[in-house]
């Protein structure tokens, strides 16, 4: 039969694992954010620079 301190440390170190696999958790959902935000940016860049081209080329055919 287990002692209380031996129940206490077993609880104490699957708080830890608990605790880790969320920080895990949480940095993996961080990582997936910012690859959804620079995928977001990069859909958005490029039309700007397609108006941006666009729009020199015809300055420059005007001129």
């Amino acid at each position: 039969m287990p002692t209380p301190r031996e129940i206490e440390a077993l609880t104490d170190e699957i708080e830890e694992r608990k605790l880790e696999k969320e920080r895990l958790r949480e940095e993996r959902k961080e990582l997936k954010r910012k690859k959804q935000r620079a995928e977001k940016l990069e859909k958005m860049v490029a039309p700007f620079l397609l108006f941006l081209t666009v729009l020199i080329g015809a300055l420059i055919w005007f001129l």
